[in-house]
């Protein structure tokens, strides 16, 4: 199983975070800058939260989605 999770943060250029976080509050991300896409492989049954995460300094605005299969 697998969730997919692709983000575009405005304005380009700034780092940020996309992950998942689990119930026991573990995080797994990747870091980029513009648009981000990855797929996390689910390894445990249970909750799970997807998360956008400005990594720089000026404010962003940040459109998303996410896919589970």
């Amino acid at each position: 199983q697998t969730i997919t999770v692709s983000a575009t943060a405005l304005p380009g250029g700034n780092t940020f975070w996309i992950g998942i976080q689990d119930g026991w509050n573990n995080v797994r991300y990747v870091e980029g800058t513009g648009s981000l896409s990855h797929n996390f492989a689910i390894t445990s049954s249970g909750n799970y939260r997807v998360l956008v995460q400005n990594r720089s300094s000026v404010t962003l605005t940040a459109t998303g989605a996410y896919s589970y299969y």
